[in-house]
């Protein structure tokens, strides 16, 4: 339970950002207003956002093998 909720914790904050940010990408091509700028940005953000997960799942799982079952 405690790990899960160390998970759920480390994960909230970057998957709102990534829904704020696809959310953001489809109003402002509904708008005609998406440019290649802000697609490069919002790419930027998006990778740096999923190797954050990326990396902060790597450290979960390594640290939940050196719990003893």
């Amino acid at each position: 339970g405690e790990m899960l909720s160390m998970i759920a914790h480390q994960w909230r904050q970057p998957l709102a950002t990534l829904g704020t940010i696809v959310s953001k990408i489809k109003i402002k091509q509904d708008l005609d207003m998406y440019s290649k700028e802000n697609f490069n940005t919002d790419f930027q953000k998006m990778n740096s956002i999923i190797i954050h997960l990326s990396k902060t799942n790597k450290y979960l799982c390594s640290s939940a093998e050196l719990v003893p079952g």
